[in-house]
This record gives structure tokens, sequence and C-alpha cells, in this order.
């Protein structure tokens, strides 16, 4: 598969110390929300190497995933849902959390972005520098676009490390490194967070369970699709984007990989020690891999939703993905057509008309939120799109 070597946005670094931002601009700190303590989390400074992939667990617990430090931390940002974030149309997002912090948008890098439960606040994972000394930040942005940097000292928190990354120089089938791919995606269901990445095991591509509140405890299963793009099975290529999804009372995790199959994995099936193979449902196409995925439902219909690095959002109908067919050996319909590494097939997909859009995330009912950089002016935004196809209302670019 071809494989990024990495999703981020790069936006420029965001400079954050720990104990102030180096630059003209300070912190403000986040009111503290006395109803929203946790026992399980102890306050301190955490060891974040680097801030990727995040989500929300459903009582507005932030989890960021810290993939050169194999590790997924569980945050209490303290979010007040005092005022609740109705619009969000911020044009410039890189050059507005610059300006915050005293600093340029060639400095910072957004790596994805998480919508807090209550609030409907929009957190964006920031990187410092684009090399190996780049650090962490976590931003929030509220209320008529306000910004502002989450204080990562004395914050109540804790740790899971994942057993087994990926080593030094390791390779994915394709020959491409993924020694940096050990977190991949997150998605929360019940009272865990299943987490997608590469591991040093047989089956690289792996998922492991955290249980909430953390333990010490971590499940690992090993993960394979048939890919019928390359008429093969995979069980080194990493999972790109992953989402959870619930139908007839049961828990499944969609997952797609790079170039780009989608397929379904029931949750009670991932069992500790197990390698499983899960149901390959669509392909959308060589060139292109998928960076973030999303589940909703409007006016009675549910839909899936991937956006893609090489083309737009992909937008599916989702009443029972577990019913769609299985794509297998003889599932392929370009094999020999001159054209064929183009051809979408399986469960349809049909294309938003906003292109450039990199991270998304689920915002309301109403509408999703993503970060979209446009074609004609290069403007990185963070802004609404429209469900159910999620186009871009009274936008002018």
């Amino acid at each position: 598969m071809q494989y990024a070597s990495r999703l981020a946005v790069l936006v420029g670094a965001l400079a954050l110390d720990p104990v102030g931002v180096r630059g003209t601009a300070s912190r403000t700190p986040l009111p503290e929300s006395p109803g929203a303590s946790h026992a399980w989390l102890r306050a301190g400074t955490p060891d974040i190497k680097a801030a990727g992939a995040l989500t929300f667990t459903a009582d507005g617990l932030l989890l960021v995933g810290d993939s050169p430090g194999s590790a997924v931390f569980a945050l209490d940002v303290r979010d007040v849902a005092t005022v609740v974030v109705d619009t969000i149309n911020v044009k410039g997002i890189d050059e507005l959390v610059a300006a915050r912090l005293g600093t340029k948008a060639s400095e910072i890098a957004i790596n994805d972005i998480a919508v807090h439960p209550k609030s409907h606040a929009v957190y964006l994972s920031v990187a410092r520098g684009l090399g190996a000394g780049a650090r962490p930040a976590i931003v929030r942005v509220g209320a008529k676009g306000r910004i502002d940097v989450v204080s990562l000292t004395n914050i109540p928190f804790a740790k899971a490390v994942l057993p087994n990354p990926p080593a030094p120089g390791k390779k994915d089938e394709d020959g491409d490194d993924v020694s940096d791919r050990a977190i991949t995606g997150m998605a929360v269901v019940g009272g865990s967070v299943y987490v997608t990445g590469i591991s040093n095991d047989e089956f690289s591509s792996t998922l492991r369970r955290i249980s909430i509140p953390f333990t010490t405890a971590v499940a690992t299963t090993g993960l394979r699709i048939y890919h019928t793009h390359h008429s093969r099975y995979e069980t080194k290529s990493p999972v790109s984007a992953l989402t959870s999804y619930s139908v007839g009372g049961r828990d499944y995790l969609v997952v797609s990989y790079s170039c780009t199959p989608l397929a379904i994995f029931a949750v009670d099936s991932l069992a500790d020690g197990a390698k499983v193979t899960g149901k390959t449902i669509a392909e959308l196409g060589a060139g292109t891999h998928a960076t973030s995925m999303i589940t909703y439902e409007f006016k009675g219909k549910r839909y899936l939703a991937v956006s893609t690095i090489g083309r737009s959002i992909q937008v599916l109908e989702a009443t029972d993905l577990t019913t769609a067919p299985a794509l297998g050996a003889d599932s392929n319909p370009s094999r020999g057509h001159p054209l064929g590494s183009w051809f979408m097939w399986g469960l349809p997909a049909f294309s938003s008309s906003v292109p450039g859009v990199m991270r998304m995330a689920d915002f309301d009912a109403n509408n999703a939120v993503v970060l979209h950089r446009t074609v004609q002016s290069g403007v990185l935004y963070l802004r609404e799109l429209q469900k159910p196809i999620l186009w871009a209302r009274g936008a002018t670019e």
C-alpha cells in the first residue's frame, strides 16, 4: 500500500514551554470544572512526546495518542460547558493559532481535531517544530473562534503504555517506514478505547484495547483484511483511520487503510491475542489514504464519511454496514483495465463537493467540523460542513 510518511497538516510550529509560552503571547487558563472530577486521574505534567490522534470519552476526557512514546494519555481539560459552541468558521486557523502564541504559521503542525461532547469546543493536537525536536501542545477553539492553549502543567491525567512498539526503521509491505505509526487512530466504544497502529508482532497491523479507567493491562489483537486492489491479504500495512459503529445491539469498528479499502470488525471478536480478519466492504481507489472517519444520522438515515488525501470526502450510506457484501479475490472489476487503479467498488461512495479536507470530526446534529485547505487560495479553515452530504453552505472558497 502507498502510505504517506506523515498525516500531519503542516501549518507551522506551536511554541509551548512547561511553564509558559515562548514569544509575546501568554496562555489563558481554562476554568476548572468542579463536576468533572475523575478520581483515577492524578495531577501532574504528562510526559507527552508528541500529540497525535485525539478523541473524547462521553464524559469529556480528552484522549491523546502519542506515537513516539507508544502511549495514550487521558487528560481532564476541565472544559465548562456554560456556553455551548454552536458554530465554527475560523479563517486562517494556522495564522490565528500562531499569532496567539507569538510565532509563525510556517512553524506549527496540526495533527488532529476532536470535539468536546458537552461544550462543542474544538480541540487541536499541535506540534511545535516539524522534525525530531517537535514538542506537543493542545489548543482549544471556543465560541467566536477564541483560541486558548491548554496548560499541560498540573493537569489531571493518566497514561497507558502500549507494549511492543514498532522498532526503529520498521517497514511495511511496500517498504515504507512505519516506525512512527505506533498509533494511527483511536475510537471509544463502551468502557474502552480502541487504538490502531503498528507493532513488532507478526501481524504488524495491530489493535489495542485499553479499559477506562486505565489499568496496566492492554489487550492486543492482530488485524487482517483482504485488499482487492492488491489481490492479497494485508497484515502489515497500518490502519489510517477508524470510527465506531453500532447496529442491532452489537458494536463494530469501521477501519480504512491506505489506497483505500474499508473494512468492518465486530468488537466482540477482538479478543486479546487473537488474529482477526475483518470484512472488506468497499474500495475507495488507489493513490490516496483516509485521514479520518465519522458516522452520523440525519433525518432517519445513517451515513459514513471518510476524509482522504488525494480525493474529496467520500460519503457512504450506512444503514447497516454489516449486510454489505464481502469483497474478496473475485471482487476486482478493474483488473486489466488501463485505468483500473482509480476504480472504486463495493459499497457505493459519493464524493463531496469540497476538496482539500484534511481532518474531520462530528460536531452536532447538523454539521461536521473540518480542517479545510482551500484549493483556490490555500487558506486553512476550521469550518463546518453541513450534513448529510458535507458541503460548505455560504462558503465563497
